[in-house]
């Protein structure tokens, strides 16, 4: 937390002062901050944690595919619901966005466009978040209670980029509607990767998967503000149902043998 929001910080001064480059560079120094702080822990772990970290890091075992649907499909599946909800009381649902538009006019193109999503979010952030933040919260508190803890640290490590030109966050504008919709969206999904990452046997590859299926619908389909109400809506809704229908316990995980607390 600390890295980013001093790289971001800097970002913001760089902006002030005009001087592009710097606020890219110090953008994504920022968003390397999850990992960094991943790989500054592990180094004062013990062996047998580092060997845990790097069998979750390489484990698709746990991802059956059951699993791998939900992974995949619960972020534009609920995307599409949304606007099919914001369609019938008469909104105008979604559209393509324009720049992915663009991006999906080659094949080339569309493969830069997910490596841009992949590498500018997901990957960096879920080595971290979820891959070692999760895993060492739930040493001493339930999911529920790692979902709140970690989905709160996730929404503040986010707020500087409100005050960056050009970022998604900046668009949204602070202190609209659409700035708090943003956050409770973001804590319903911190909820729902636990519920995931405890279902995987604790695999880093299925909270990456996940959040890049977010970015990625996110950044391909446009939705109008009541459509991004509902999705928001539709997202709390299930972190409830997962909540409720599953509370908290403990036990084994039938793929990988370790203990963890599952939904």
């Amino acid at each position: 937390m600390i890295w980013s929001w001093t790289c971001l910080s800097l970002a913001i001064g760089a902006q002030t002062v005009g001087i592009d480059l710097l606020v890219t560079t110090f953008r994504i120094m920022a968003g390397l901050g999850p990992l960094l702080t991943a790989i500054v822990m592990l180094r004062a772990a013990s062996s047998d944690e580092r060997a845990s970290y790097v069998m979750r890091l390489k484990t698709l075992k746990g991802i059956g595919p059951v699993w791998l649907l939900v992974i995949v499909a619960t972020a534009p599946g609920l995307t599409l619901l949304a606007i099919s909800l914001d369609l019938s009381i008469g909104g105008c649902g979604g559209m393509i966005e324009k720049a992915a538009s663009e991006y999906l006019m080659s094949p080339w193109g569309f493969i830069g466009f997910i490596m841009l999503v992949l590498l500018f979010g997901p990957m960096p952030e879920e080595l971290g978040w979820r891959g070692y933040g999760v895993w060492k919260a739930q040493e001493h508190h339930p999911p529920i209670s790692t979902g709140v803890i970690i989905g709160f640290a996730w929404m503040l490590w986010h707020v500087p980029l409100f005050f960056i030109d050009g970022t998604y966050q900046e668009g949204l504008g602070l202190g609209s509607l659409l700035f708090y919709d943003y956050f409770v969206m973001m804590f319903s999904q911190s909820v729902i990767m636990v519920w995931i990452y405890n279902n995987t046997a604790g695999s880093i590859p299925a909270a990456i998967i996940f959040h890049f299926m977010v970015n990625f619908t996110g950044e391909l389909l446009f939705l109008s503000i009541t459509g991004d109400v509902l999705l928001t809506c539709l997202w709390s809704a299930m972190a409830l149902i997962v909540a409720v229908r599953y509370g908290c316990g403990n036990i084994r995980s039938r793929s990988s043998g370790m203990k963890v607390n599952p939904y």
